[in-house]
């Protein structure tokens, strides 16, 4: 059952995956960001993504201050962990000295 699981996550990123890669293109040929690698960018995403939400137990190690915290049902992490995200591929395409 967790490899069905697994197998229908991985299909949502496919679809996802040739999206963002298309953006990140386009951004780099406008120069609206700069040169990156699109496949490293998109693995930065989702593995981050992955590690914070498919791995309860290592989410709380790494995140938790009590023992109650459930990454899959707090509302406030998921705003952290999107705000996070957002700020990571910022800075990571952004033209910067």
């Amino acid at each position: 059952q967790r490899e069905s699981l697994h197998e229908s996550i991985i299909a949502v990123f496919a679809k996802n995956k040739e999206v963002l890669k298309k953006i990140i293109d386009q951004g780099v040929k406008k120069k609206v960001f700069r040169k990156v690698d699109p496949e490293l960018t998109i693995v930065t995403l989702f593995g981050t993504m992955h590690q914070a939400l498919l791995s309860k137990s290592m989410c709380k190690f790494l995140i938790a201050k009590d023992a109650n915290f459930d990454p899959y049902t707090d509302e406030a992490f998921k705003k952290r962990l999107i705000n996070h995200i957002k700020q990571v591929m910022h800075a990571h395409l952004s033209h910067q000295p």
